[in-house]
């Protein structure tokens, strides 16, 4: 059974193609076999609110990873070294020989300073999310062109973070829904942020279209349509 045969696909064009031709090439090629197996292919299908929250949607970010980090070194227990992000913060200032010989930890002073997830600007940052992602971003153009999904490059190749653009790469698009953030400025990515013993201290993806909960798998380039 061919699944694939009269299913309506819209391709994503704005934003989430132009990034790496490489990856674009790819893209095309994968639409181009979807359409030999007798899909209906919608291009270009632009949804409107893509850029319209980034800054909100790295905003949500820095409440999330200061929640979800607090709530992950409390569960370490006495042992741990470490028992808060404010508690990593501080072990950077006092190591920062060792911990922070190229890059500061500004993202984690920002997210520090953020509230409870409970908090007025997290709960209106989010419903502003659920808002242009949803409502008026995928929803809306998947009922305007009748689809069954979605389909764009989710990034381009990994890159290499250097001393003078910092984290700069386009391996993550900026997507619509259960996506990561991507940042196309260089914020300097958070050196080791703890003794080692603690595990992983770097900052979960934001999700901005999802409720809290734990991170999912990585995103796929085809956002199926449910119900």
């Amino acid at each position: 059974m061919n699944g694939l045969r009269g299913a309506r696909i819209g391709v994503v064009r704005n934003r989430l193609f132009g990034g790496n031709a490489a990856a674009d090439r790819l893209a095309d090629a994968a639409i181009a076999d979807m359409k030999k197996q007798g899909a209906v292919i919608v291009d270009p299908a632009a949804i409107p609110t893509l850029g319209k929250f980034d800054d909100s949607e790295f905003d949500i970010l820095l409440y999330e990873f200061k929640a979800d980090l607090n709530k992950y070194l409390a569960w370490l227990g006495p042992a741990s070294p470490v028992h808060s992000l404010k508690d990593v913060i501080a072990f950077n200032d006092a190591h920062k020989d060792r911990e922070m010989t190229y890059f500061g930890q500004e993202i984690m002073e920002m997210a520090e300073k953020k509230g409870s997830l409970t908090s007025t600007k997290y709960k209106t940052a989010l419903a502003k999310n659920h808002r242009l992602s949803r409502t008026l971003g995928i929803d809306a153009v998947m009922t305007k062109y009748r689809l069954d999904a979605l389909v764009a490059p989710t990034g381009g190749p990994a890159w290499l973070t250097d001393l003078v653009n910092g984290d700069s790469g386009t391996a993550s698009a900026p997507a619509p829904g259960p996506a990561a953030p991507a940042s196309k400025s260089a914020r300097p990515p958070q050196s080791p942020a703890a003794p080692r013993s603690p595990g992983p201290t770097s900052s979960p993806r934001a999700d901005p279209s999802q409720p809290r909960g734990p991170p999912g798998p990585p995103p796929s380039g085809l956002a199926r349509r449910n119900g």
